[in-house]
């Protein structure tokens, strides 16, 4: 990863990789070495180098045939409804001592900071469904 001054991510990247069944250790040692090749994937896009020209340059000496593109995107999927549903999974005594000794309950989601508050009376009702 890749930070600006303000610490903000400039560029990120990284490698999964998936060999397809019969690929030999001589595959392994190729990849591995266009990894080693290449050098830090964040200088790379520093660089300009975009996806593909990553994927060509790690992979060179293989025929390479991009199937499909899509673009990425941070997104997270929190909802009041998910964090409920979080709170249940603490079970029954758990949800009843949070109400007894908060009286009410806040979740923060870990990824978009989002904050969730629960009162009294939405605790109770939660208990009420379970």
């Amino acid at each position: 990863m890749l930070l600006d001054t303000d610490q903000s991510v400039l560029c990120a990247g990284g490698y999964i990789v998936q060999l397809l069944p019969g690929a030999g250790p001589e595959v392994i040692e190729a990849v591995e070495a266009g990894v080693l090749r290449l050098g830090a994937i964040t200088t790379a896009m520093e660089s300009g180098l975009g996806p593909r020209e990553v994927l060509e340059r790690v992979l060179e000496g293989f025929e390479l045939e991009l199937l499909e593109s899509s673009p990425v995107e941070y997104r997270c999927y929190c909802s009041r409804d998910r964090m409920e549903r979080a709170l249940v999974s603490l079970g029954r005594t758990e949800l009843e001592d949070i109400l007894r000794e908060q009286g009410q309950a806040e979740l923060t989601c870990q990824f978009c900071d989002n904050v969730y508050r629960f009162s009294g009376e939405d605790l109770e009702k939660l208990l009420e469904k379970e």
